[in-house]
């Protein structure tokens, strides 16, 4: 979960079903925000970047993935997805290396392992790349 702090920063935290104390997943200068999981790992955005995290093993990862973060990323199977911004446009990147790129802005990612979910122009569409 995400708490808030007096001074308005915030913090990530986690707690197993085993265990009676809570775990601070991020804490301090970062802003730990949009938690999402992909059923075994908890995926967040904290100070310009994904960061991951494996609650059986303990690994963290870090993903650099400049951008305004408007949406959660999508998480699934391991592979993350995310809003990219430039000057201009928003379209989505994943961790993978798949790329949507196109006129317009494509937001709040959703994916599967060969469809991906988006938002543009107030529609959602499916890329679909399993033929």
């Amino acid at each position: 979960w995400v708490s808030s702090q007096h001074r308005g920063s915030r913090e990530l935290w986690w707690r197993s079903a085993g265990s009676a104390l809570p775990t601070a997943l991020d804490a301090g200068a970062a802003d730990p925000h949009h938690p999402v999981t992909d059923g075994h790992r908890i995926a967040w955005v904290s100070g310009g970047r994904i960061k991951t995290y494996d609650p059986v093993t303990a690994e963290r990862t870090l993903v650099d993935a400049a951008t305004g973060f408007h949406a959660a990323p999508a998480f699934h199977a391991g592979i993350l997805c995310w809003e990219t911004r430039t000057d201009t446009d928003v379209d989505i990147a994943c961790s993978d290396g798949v790329m949507l790129t196109r006129a317009g802005h494509q937001t709040r990612p959703v994916r599967t392992a060969t469809q991906l979910y988006f938002f543009e122009n107030g529609l959602l569409w499916v890329w679909d790349w399993s033929s």
